[in-house]
């Protein structure tokens, strides 16, 4: 998430980068220590949109439920990092998408 006001107010820098979508840079605050480089599945930008990571992450695994596949989507970080405002937005696209789906099977 981007820096909130308070953030702001005491002059926090941020301290990752993501230069693309499978990859996070730690810039190191210590001068004398270099940047770390983190690789991932799927990295989203601090502004993306919580819709962004529903299609881009959380869709196919929530839908390959019905499909009889045991699936877990999970928020992992540290306290004020947008975990619960995102979750709530993806949960809110399963429930949407799971029930557009009951509505379009004929066979239930």
């Amino acid at each position: 998430r981007p820096l909130n006001w308070r953030e702001h107010a005491k002059y926090d820098l941020i301290a990752w980068d993501c230069p693309d979508d499978q990859t996070i840079v730690f810039k190191n605050p210590n001068p004398e220590r270099s940047a770390a480089k983190y690789s991932f599945d799927k990295v989203f930008e601090p502004n993306c949109a919580t819709q962004e990571v529903y299609e881009g992450g959380s869709r196919d695994v929530a839908l390959s439920a019905l499909a009889g596949t045991n699936a877990t989507i999970f928020a992992y970080g540290q306290t004020s990092s947008g975990k619960t405002f995102t979750m709530r937005g993806v949960t809110e696209s399963v429930v949407k998408d799971i029930y557009e789906h009951i509505r379009k099977t004929q066979e239930r």
